[in-house]
């Protein structure tokens, strides 16, 4: 479902809101993010191993705050898809580095899509 919200993409953060694996409570973590469409794309880093990446894989159903709106969506990590995911990093870099030449953190990261579903 395309959001009926346009999702702003000049901020320099947002705000991915997961929900505890064990506790169940909400939990917000600033982020670089990059949007178009009704999709969010965020690049994770670390091996995966941060509790936002835990998070989502245990439920994939998170909020994006960009500003003060709220976007609801599904997240997943963006496989088999090389062009969209070149993309998305080259996408990121630019955003943050004023080039779509991948460093090495875009090279690194995993991408996480989440795409908008109100």
């Amino acid at each position: 479902m395309v959001s009926e919200r346009a999702i702003p993409n000049d901020q320099r953060n947002g705000y991915l809101e997961t929900t505890g694996r064990k506790s169940g409570l909400p939990r917000e973590t600033e982020i670089w993010y990059f949007a178009e469409g009704d999709t969010i794309f965020i690049l994770s880093g670390y091996h995966n191993n941060k509790d936002w990446v835990k998070n989502f894989l245990a439920k994939p159903a998170v909020r994006f705050r960009i500003g003060n709106q709220w976007f609801s969506g599904t997240a997943r990590f963006l496989e088999n898809d090389a062009d969209r995911e070149l993309y998305a990093r080259q996408s990121l870099v630019r955003k943050y580095h004023g080039t779509s030449e991948l460093n090495e953190w875009a090279r690194s990261g995993s991408i996480v899509e989440i795409s908008i579903d109100d």
